[in-house]
């Protein structure tokens, strides 16, 4: 059975620390990333697989996972933007990839109706203090702010919450230990 690990926190907690490190770690886990409808924020900007509105109207039932941002509120509304993932990229092979809170619930409610067949999902949450937050944010207060009115999950939403105040040592023997109990 192939697995999906998801990863989950506010800005500055860690997700890309955590990301980074299972690929280089335990190389069997691909990057898997989202479809997104916003424009490129620089030219050479990736991370995404960039589709336009059309593209999202067109395929929106072959997606496991689909959601915008900021949530939708009236179909009118030109500065909202899609992300998801296509069922085209749930191939059997084991996978590391991002979700906010929104992308979770959804993701989750697909896995529980079986769209998810052949994939073990584990659902990481990656926490770390405000301070230390804004202080990996280099002080962007718009992110951080912007996370302060974000809908949060319960932590036992998540199999496992990785606790990110300590040293980066500490945050890998985290996740070694929780892949080790898997046998990953």
């Amino acid at each position: 059975m192939a697995v999906l690990i998801t990863l989950t926190a506010l800005s500055g907690a860690g997700k890309s620390e955590v990301f980074d490190y299972v690929r280089q770690k335990y190389p069997q886990f691909l990057a898997m990333v989202s479809y997104t409808s916003r424009p490129k924020r620089h030219d050479d900007e990736g991370g995404y697989i960039f589709e336009d509105k059309q593209f999202f109207a067109e395929h929106e039932d072959e997606f496991i996972e689909l959601a915008t941002f900021p949530p939708l509120k009236s179909i009118e509304r030109e500065d909202v933007h899609y992300y998801g993932k296509h069922q085209s990229q749930f191939d059997g092979k084991d996978y590391i990839t991002i979700f906010d809170e929104v992308g979770m619930k959804t993701l989750q409610q697909s896995y529980e109706e079986g769209k998810l067949r052949g994939y073990t999902l584990l659902k990481l949450f990656v926490k770390c203090d405000n301070a230390l937050r804004l202080s990996r944010l280099n002080g962007d207060l718009k992110r951080y702010n912007r996370d302060l009115t974000r809908e949060l999950l319960s932590e036992t939403f998540y199999d496992y919450v990785l606790d990110n105040n300590k040293t980066k040592k500490e945050l890998y023997d985290q996740i070694d230990e929780i892949l080790s109990i898997l046998k990953l």
